[in-house]
């Protein structure tokens, strides 16, 4: 069940932009330097994770917590080649 939401949600986000973003993919667990690297270098880019589920509202119902990263090129609207 976490995998195909997990896909759903690559496939929708793939839908929605396009050829926009240069990744789309599930974020691999660990923060390693190698991993944000890659992140970095491969932007604009999303990535999706579960964080694990909770004990929902009604008994017998988990709550899941899904997280979206979103890695851009230029955050702050400026030109990536501008001094300062």
């Amino acid at each position: 069940m976490i995998t195909e939401t997990e896909q759903a949600y690559i496939a929708r986000i793939r839908e929605y932009f396009g050829n926009e973003l240069v990744s789309v993919d599930t974020h691999p667990g660990d923060w390693s330097d190698g991993v944000l690297r890659s992140m970095l270098i491969n932007a604009p880019a999303i990535y999706v994770a579960w964080l694990g589920a909770g004990e929902g509202r009604t008994r017998g119902r988990l709550v899941s917590h899904w997280v979206f990263y979103v890695i851009g090129d230029m955050l702050n609207g400026r030109e990536a080649s501008r001094p300062g």
